[in-house]
């Protein structure tokens, strides 16, 4: 075959970007994750803030 040569650097090619794309979804999935978690914490804050706002208010 007059291309074999270029079988080789195919592959490691092919694999690599593969190792690549794999790479980069557990990055957005780890991403996504703490997106969530963030705004967890800014709900919990918010309630947080609501219940001092109203403890005021029923103060006055």
């Amino acid at each position: 075959m007059l291309c074999a040569f270029l079988v080789p650097p195919a592959t490691m090619a092919a694999d690599a970007a593969g190792s690549l794309i794999g790479a980069a979804g557990e990055m957005v999935r780890r991403s996504a994750t703490e997106i969530v978690g963030v705004g967890a914490d800014l709900e919990a804050y918010e309630q947080k803030v609501l219940e001092w706002v109203r403890s005021l208010e029923a103060g006055l």
